[in-house]
């Protein structure tokens, strides 16, 4: 063992989340090993603290300077620490602390002793003491772990308050939580939009350019997509795949809830992604030939535009040609009595409904399975379970493949006004409805009759 004059003393602290407060706080600690270090004589080369970092193997939170606590052990005499468990609580990482120190010779002192980590009976007792930090660490995590199922089970809340509430305090003086009124009201607004045919990125432009953003962000389609998908805000609590009546007001309603999800997950719906979309048939309309999706090209110098395969450039064909016949074409399907009432009476709903309906069994089945797993089902009773629920999904499942789907917006469009309608859509809204309504495709024709309409079939979903 060597001994330096004067013993180079590094401390170092930490301390994990505890709203208990039976641990020592970061500053406490110091002081203590501060302390330890006066009455030894020993000079304070250093102080590391890593604060609200636990130490077990079971914490996923990066220590920087327990690790710069490694590299500075070269140049100390003796580790200073509060306790055991603030150096680790993972026989692992203490078995690589302990052959630090006996390699490089630093004592290491806490709880008022100092070890020699050469020695045998000082390796035996620190090891002890490693042991009893993991054990208390495993305690405390199952202790942990069995609060949150039980919250969970009585559908409780648990971590930080999703956007749309706010905490408060019930007549008990407990804290709960409860519906922001602003935040609460653009949720619902978006809901209501969603369910009016507004497509995800048009109801995010709008609520942006009124200020009306995502706590200080602008919104995105993908994020508002996420909230309203939430069981949260229907007023359940969903823990490891089960779903439970919450303790908080919703902000939607159960139908309300299921319809919007119905809409946003329909199988059918036209989903975006990058940038907003500036021309009608962009990744709608395919070839005549090999079926892959056209897309748009500039053609120089002439300035038009052409939809064009982009896979063996089969078919190139004016964009203004093209999009003038199949919107004359969709606007007269959509004029047309028997299709408008055809349209306006099922609105995709019962679809929706169906494939709502379908969602919720599975999740149900899902549920179930895990419960057996757990042993918390006895086998015939999920055998019993298992059984009727698939009787009720093959049901629901066919009746969604018997009804037409899609979006809203045909139906709301259709009628004697669908022209006028039509011209007051934005792009977004006419791609939906052509994706709704029928497949566009575009065949090779001879260079003379480029303009003739046959070479643009188009095939009727509804």
């Amino acid at each position: 063992m060597r001994y330096a004059q004067p013993v180079r003393a590094l401390i170092y602290a930490r301390v994990s989340s505890d709203p208990t407060g039976r641990g020592r706080s970061v500053a406490d600690q110091i002081v203590d090993c501060r302390d330890i270090c006066t009455r030894n004589g020993w000079t304070i080369v250093d102080e590391l603290q890593d604060n609200d970092i636990g130490a077990s193997r079971w914490s996923g939170k990066d220590r920087p300077e327990y690790r710069r606590l490694q590299r500075l052990l070269t140049d100390a005499d003796v580790l200073v620490t509060w306790e055991a468990s603030r150096a680790n609580r993972d026989l692992t990482a203490y078995l690589e602390l302990r052959e630090l120190c006996a390699e490089h010779s630093v004592l290491w002192s806490y709880s008022g002793r100092t070890y020699d980590l050469t020695r045998g009976d000082d390796r035996f007792t620190t090891g002890l003491d490693a042991l009893l930090s993991e054990k208390e660490a495993e305690t405390m995590r199952e202790r942990v772990l069995r609060g949150l199922k039980s919250r969970a089970a009585a559908g409780e809340p648990h971590g930080r308050v999703p956007y749309g509430y706010m905490p408060a305090f019930n007549e008990h003086g407990q804290r709960v939580r409860v519906p922001h009124p602003d935040e609460a009201q653009v949720l619902r607004d978006a809901a209501k939009m969603v369910r009016a045919g507004q497509t995800l990125r048009s109801i995010a432009q709008q609520f942006n350019r009124e200020g009306r953003g995502y706590r200080g962000r602008d919104w995105t389609s993908v994020e508002l997509r996420r909230k309203l998908l939430s069981p949260t805000y229907a007023g359940y609590r969903v823990h490891h795949g089960n779903q439970v009546q919450a303790t908080w007001e919703p902000i939607f309603t159960a139908d309300e809830h299921r319809a919007v999800t119905a809409i946003l997950t329909d199988p059918d719906r036209l989903t975006q992604h990058g940038s907003a979309p500036n021309h009608l048939l962009t990744g709608i309309a395919t070839c005549g030939v090999c079926g892959s999706p056209v897309g748009r090209r500039k053609n120089k110098p002439s300035g038009t535009s052409s939809y064009t395969c982009p896979a063996k450039f089969c078919v190139t064909r004016s964009k203004g040609i093209v999009d003038e016949v199949v919107e004359a074409v969709v606007i007269a399907r959509l004029s047309r009595p028997d299709v408008a009432e055809a349209l306006t009476a099922g609105d995709g709903s019962q679809r929706r409904e169906a494939l709502a309906e379908a969602r919720v069994l599975k999740s149900r089945l899902t549920a179930y399975e895990q419960k057996a797993i757990d042993g918390d089902l006895e086998p015939d009773e999920y055998t019993r379970l298992r059984d009727g629920l698939r009787v009720k999904l093959a049901d629901a499942e066919a009746r969604a493949d018997s009804f037409t789907g899609g979006s809203p917006l045909p139906g709301q469009v259709a009628g004697p006004d669908a022209p006028q309608l039509w011209e007051e859509l934005s792009i977004e809204s006419r791609r939906e409805i052509v994706r709704a309504l029928c497949r566009v495709m575009i065949d090779k024709a001879p260079r003379t009759d480029t303009g003739n309409p046959k070479y643009v079939r188009i095939e009727w979903k509804v």
